[in-house]
C-alpha cells in the first residue's frame, strides 16, 4: 500500500525505520510547548500551544508580522516580534507595543527575579529592557549595532547580534554578556569576504554559548563554547539550548534536518526534510522544531520528540522561529 503524507508520518519512528531518527529521549507534553513563527506571503504571525494555532494580532489586518521568539512567565506565553517595522511583544495574547519608530525584538526570556527581559533594536540601536527599562548594548564609535537572539539564566544575560560600519565596509559578529561586548574570532574555512550569522545563545554557567551558520563551499555550522569554534557536521545551525551540561544545537547537513548533542548528529526526518530552526532541551527530552517540504509544493512545519514528527501547519511559505516549554 502507497503511504500517504499523514500514514508515513503516522509511522515514522514508530518501530518502521523508514528514515532518520527521533529527537531526544522521550514525548513532549503539546500542552506545555509554545511554538512561534510566520506563515504566508504577507507574514501573518501565530502562536501554537497545545493543539491551537493563534494568529498574533496587529493594527493592520495581521499582516507584515513577525513572531521571532517566545518564552513563558509565570504559566503565561510571551511572544517577541515586530508588525510593520515596530517592535512589540504579545503577553497572553496581547500585544504591548515599545516606543521606538523601527526596530524588532529578536529574544524574549525572563530573569531569576521573574522579570521579563527583551533584546532588539530600537531606532538602530541594539538594546536590551528588563522589566520596560531600556539599556543600549554599546558597539564601536561610528558602528551600528543589531540583535539576533536573546538568552537568559539566572542572573546572566547573553545577547548574540553584530555591528557594522555607517558605510556597511565593515560587519561583524559579537556577543555580550551581561551589557560587555565580546568580540568572535574568525572561523576557519571561512570564503573569502563571506559572513558568519549568529543564530542562537544560550546562557550556561556564567559564559554564553553560540550556534551559527557561515559561508563556506557548501555552507557550514558551528558551535561557540565560550573559548573557541567548534565547527559541525552540517550546513546550517539556527538555533541553541542547554540542558545542564549537555548543549543542542538545531539545523541542517546535506541530508535534511538534524540536530546535534554535544557535537553529536541525530537526522531528523518527515517527507522532505527540510531544516530545524528552533530547539528546547530538557527534562529529559528534546522538542526540535522546524519544516519539511520539496520545491513546488508547501511547507509542513512541526516539531519532532521522541515519539516522532507532529505537524501543526501546512502553507505555501511557512517558518518556525521559537520554541519554548512551561
Amino acid at each position: 500500500m502507497a503511504l500517504t503524507r499523514t500514514s508515513y508520518l503516522a509511522v515514522l519512528c514508530l518501530g518502521v525505520p523508514l528514515l532518520g531518527a527521533c529527537a531526544g529521549d522521550g514525548p513532549v507534553d503539546p500542552g506545555a510547548l509554545h511554538i512561534v513563527g510566520t506563515h504566508g506571503s504577507w507574514s501573518t504571525a501565530f502562536h501554537w500551544n497545545a493543539g491551537d494555532l493563534t494568529t498574533l494580532d496587529a493594527p493592520d489586518g495581521d499582516y507584515h508580522v513577525a513572531a521571532t521568539s517566545v518564552t513563558v512567565l509565570d504559566g503565561v506565553a510571551v511572544v517577541g516580534g515586530s508588525f510593520d517595522g515596530h517592535p512589540c511583544y504579545w503577553q497572553a495574547g496581547v500585544r504591548n507595543d515599545l516606543p521606538c519608530s523601527d526596530g524588532e525584538l529578536a529574544g524574549v526570556a525572563a530573569d531569576a527575579a521573574g522579570r521579563l527581559v527583551l533584546a532588539g533594536t530600537c531606532d538602530g540601536e541594539a538594546a536590551v529592557w528588563v522589566d520596560g527599562n531600556r539599556t543600549a548594548l554599546a558597539v564601536p564609535e561610528g558602528f551600528v549595532g543589531s540583535v539576533n537572539a536573546l538568552s537568559v539564566s539566572g542572573d546572566d544575560v547573553c545577547v548574540a547580534g553584530r555591528y557594522r560600519s555607517d558605510d556597511w565596509s565593515s560587519d561583524l559578529p559579537c556577543y555580550w554578556h551581561n551589557g560587555a561586548r565580546a568580540e568572535l574570532p574568525a572561523l576557519p574555512g571561512t570564503l573569502p569576504g563571506g559572513t558568519t550569522q549568529l543564530s542562537g545563545i544560550a546562557a550556561r554557567g556564567g559564559g554564553c554559548a553560540l550556534s551559527a551558520s557561515y559561508d563556506a563551499e557548501a555552507g557550514g555550522a558551528a558551535v561557540w563554547t565560550g573559548s573557541a569554534w567548534s565547527v559541525l557536521d552540517g550546513t546550517a545551525a539556527r538555533a541553541i539550548d542547554q540542558d545542564g551540561s549537555d548543549l543542542y544545537v538545531a539545523g541542517r547537513d546535506e541530508d535534511g534536518a538534524c540536530y546535534w548533542k554535544n557535537g553529536s548528529k541525530t537526522g531528523l526526518e518527515c517527507v522532505f526534510s527540510t531544516i530545524a530552526t528552533a530547539i528546547s532541551a530538557g527534562n529529559g527530552a528534546v522538542a526540535v522544531a522546524g519544516k519539511c517540504g520539496a520545491i513546488g509544493q508547501d511547507d509542513v512545519i512541526g516539531y519532532w520528540d521522541g515519539d516522532g514528527f507532529h505537524q501543526i501547519f501546512e502553507a505555501s511559505i511557512a517558518d518556525i522561529t521559537g520554541v519554548a516549554r512551561e
